[in-house]
């Protein structure tokens, strides 16, 4: 996830990060900016060991069985590890001046 926080704290926008790479954001207010990357959401969960208790008869829709019910959801796309630091606005040492009009701006995470 992508998030451009106004310098004030104000307001903020996001976007997913593609399997690519790339991001989209549309209608940021123009104005500096802080910028954060967050990937520990994509990182997959490991179910509980012996599973998730299994509900009473009848309480489990139909359409889901007991295999499907003992699985761990998975997040969308790659987890791709970076530094924590990128996470926090005031940490990760991402700016930019959002201007009028359409806009590419290449995160370098080093």
């Amino acid at each position: 996830m992508v998030v451009f926080s106004s310098a004030e704290g104000k307001s903020s926008a996001s976007a997913p990060i593609g399997p690519d790479g790339h991001y989209s954001i549309d209608n940021i207010p123009s104005g500096a900016v802080k910028i954060s990357v967050e990937t520990a959401s994509a990182k997959p969960v490991k179910a509980p060991p012996g599973g998730m208790p299994t509900p009473p008869p009848g309480a489990m829709p139909k359409d889901i069985g007991p295999s499907m019910y003992n699985q761990a959801p998975q997040p969308k796309g790659k987890y791709v590890a970076i530094p924590e630091n990128y996470a926090d606005p005031e940490k990760s040492g991402l700016t930019y001046t959002v201007t009028g009009g359409s806009q590419s701006y290449d995160i370098d995470l080093k």
